[in-house]
């Protein structure tokens, strides 16, 4: 998915939402909205990870459902175009605290009116796939390593904000790692 396309799923996301909610893109995808970056590694992901942002967690439920109905893997907007929304909740990613003051805004025209929507940083975000864990996970942060949007530092001080439990500690030997083999990135 390239910045085009996410701006294509956050103007139909915003429209299923009622455009008066907030829109919060928290996969990989929301990388698009905070930085511009031709790395190929980190547009490879065809879904954007959108939840509503409210204190309601009906609604924010109600929304993530009606999205992935809609726009989601599967649906014809998917079949036509080759990406799609993911509908999550917040709670969905393992984020740091304070994530909410990082976040960035991307704004974007819904046909005739100016939304906007936030992003959780590059930082909140590789902390988010460190503790994820996965293989893709690993690589998408090593393209975020790699093209400078994150430093390891970085990720390494907000990872030690996070509760101690088995995913943090694999994270952190990983970050770990990745800059005993690549210290240019930043200690």
């Amino acid at each position: 998915m390239n910045r085009d396309a996410l701006l294509h799923v956050l103007r139909a996301a915003s429209e299923i939402a009622g455009g008066d909610v907030e829109l919060l893109l928290l996969g990989s995808q929301a990388v698009l909205g905070a930085v511009e970056s031709d790395n190929p590694a980190l547009a490879r992901s065809m879904e954007a990870d959108v939840a509503a942002l409210t204190p309601d967690s009906a609604l924010a439920e109600r929304i993530a459902d009606q999205l992935s109905g809609a726009i989601g893997e599967g649906s014809n907007f998917s079949d036509l175009h080759g990406y799609y929304v993911d509908g999550v909740q917040v709670e969905t990613a393992r984020l740091a605290p304070g994530w909410e003051q990082r976040v960035s805004t991307i704004q974007f025209d819904a046909y005739g009116q100016t939304r906007t929507a936030r992003c959780i940083s590059p930082e909140d975000l590789a902390v988010s796939k460190l503790l994820a864990g996965r293989e893709k996970d690993y690589e998408f942060v090593d393209a975020l390593l790699d093209e400078r949007i994150v430093s390891a530092s970085a990720v390494r001080d907000l990872l030690a904000t996070v509760q101690a439990d088995p995913a943090q500690a694999r994270a952190d030997a990983w970050i770990e790692v990745r800059v005993d083999r690549a210290p240019r990135q930043g200690r």
